[in-house]
């Protein structure tokens, strides 16, 4: 069997990474969903305000964070916002 072919897809091996408490993302390490809801959080916006401007329930918004939080290192609201500043993931207006 050819170590290349991922066994249960069928297709190529997919690398992953695995997660790390320095990990340092950037724009690119965060899907879509996850940098709009931060960037929405950096404007001042609750988790209900985020869900009705994205068209996603609350408990998405909840996930998304929760990801968030994950990939920044972060364990609040603020310190979110302000690692995604210090990244230029948002503006620092």
């Amino acid at each position: 069997m050819d170590a290349s072919i991922d066994v249960q897809t069928r297709g190529p091996a997919r690398e992953t990474r695995p997660p790390s408490l320095d990990f340092a993302a950037g724009p690119d390490e965060l899907t879509g969903g996850e940098l709009r809801v931060l960037r929405l959080l950096a404007g001042g916006a609750s988790n209900r305000e985020i869900a009705s401007c994205a068209e996603i329930s609350e408990n998405t918004v909840k996930f998304h964070l929760k990801n968030v939080y994950g990939k920044l290192g972060v364990s609040s609201r603020a310190a979110a916002v302000f690692a995604a500043v210090q990244r230029g993931l948002v503006g620092g207006d």
